[in-house]
């Protein structure tokens, strides 16, 4: 029997036994059993060490995301309920469509900050479940483009959907959310009075859908950055306002359903480029994936 030590702790018992009953290893063979014994316990506390680093890393990400959460929350619900409070109590004097308007709207912004911190505490659980079906994109898009009208009010949206593209596999509830985060986000920084554009293209076995506003964009070579957690990056459009949490559920709800996300700047002038991709196995052609045809 030899033990497997690391430290002053023994991690485990090795046993060796011959059948015959002799002597299980040869005494010069011994330095060398030892020595693979050694190597052995190092792996194992490594691996051990490892494991609570995770941990620990773990530990402190749930701390930084509980903080910023608390930060956010009193933050961002601050503004939209006092609104709400203010425009409510004026209505005891007589209702007007305006006051109408604004209680609608900051209920509806409230609403979508609730929705979102409840989406990433989804995902941060790993909470997941997806319901994968067939979906026409032309139907996905528009449906998002009426649900989002608020958020998008100042600009003309332009929805460039070709009516001929393939359909493709995904959770239309998760699509739905992406889709609107994206066009809140594009709503909120695009220029006033600007056009915001949903382009859907379908070229080298790939379908990528972009939403595109008119602004100053993102700084170059920083561009995955803005899909960080609570991240709003200094020296773009997406510094002030908002909570930088919309374009990181983006993130997680495309990476859960298979898709890629990219984020980057117009080529056709000034403003921002967010990316949703469909690779080949979630593209439909005659009733099955596109790379099983």
């Amino acid at each position: 029997f030899q033990p497997l030590k690391a430290g002053n702790r023994t991690l485990a018992v090795l046993g060796l036994a011959r059948e015959a009953g002799g002597e299980p290893v040869r005494a010069d063979r011994l330095p060398l059993l030892t020595g693979l014994i050694d190597q052995a316990a190092l792996i194992l506390e490594r691996l051990r060490l490892e494991a609570e680093v995770r941990d620990v890393d773990a530990v402190r990400t749930r701390d930084r995301l509980r903080a910023a959460l608390l930060s956010s929350v009193s933050h961002d619900l601050r503004t939209p309920l006092t609104a709400v409070m203010a425009a409510a109590a004026q209505l005891r004097q007589g209702a007007t469509p305006d006051l109408i308007s604004t209680i609608e709207g900051e209920a509806a912004r409230l609403n979508r900050f609730v929705a979102n911190l409840l989406d990433m505490a989804r995902v941060e659980a790993g909470a997941l479940k997806l319901k994968i079906e067939a979906i026409d994109l032309s139907d996905a898009v528009t449906g998002a483009a009426h649900d989002a009208r608020r958020a998008l009010e100042g600009h003309a949206v332009r929805l460039d959907v070709p009516p001929d593209l393939p359909m493709v596999r995904a959770d239309p509830q998760l699509l739905h959310h992406c889709l609107l985060n994206l066009l809140d986000n594009a709503g909120r920084y695009g220029d006033p009075g600007t056009e915001i554009v949903i382009e859907g293209r379908h070229r080298h076995g790939t379908l990528r859908l972009s939403v595109l506003d008119h602004g100053p964009g993102l700084p170059p070579g920083r561009e995955s950055e803005v899909f960080e957690t609570f991240r709003r990056l200094e020296g773009s459009d997406r510094v002030a306002g908002g909570t930088g949490l919309g374009l990181a559920i983006v993130k997680a709800f495309a990476e859960a359903m298979g898709l890629g996300v990219e984020a980057g700047n117009r080529e056709d002038g000034e403003g921002a480029a967010f990316t949703l991709c469909f690779p080949r196995d979630l593209i439909m052609r005659d009733g099955a994936p596109e790379g099983m045809a």
